[in-house]
């Protein structure tokens, strides 16, 4: 074989293996369709979506806030310590 179709077969399998990887990550944290993200952009893509928050956080945490009947106060405080910051209201 030639050189270049070793180096072209080699690199198109790993483009498949991060995609992989970055789909299977992204639909653990409950996202979709991120194959081709990994896919074009490889690591690039990985640490982008090992970023991502889980879906649906922040209405756990409120749900968890509600169920706990915390004060404002002490919502704002857990948020934040969870990295979670609340818009600011006028009124």
């Amino acid at each position: 074989m030639e050189t270049w179709l070793i180096i072209a077969a080699g690199s198109v399998i790993l483009c498949v293996i991060f995609g992989f990887l970055c789909n299977s990550l992204a639909r653990a944290k409950g996202y979709d369709d991120y194959f081709w993200h990994g896919f074009f952009l490889n690591i690039l893509a990985l640490i982008y979506v090992a970023g991502l928050p889980p879906k649906g956080y922040k209405s756990l945490a409120l749900r968890i806030a509600a169920a706990n009947r915390l004060t404002d106060e002490e919502l704002e405080a857990e948020l934040s310590v969870a990295g979670i910051v609340p818009k600011k209201t006028d009124g």
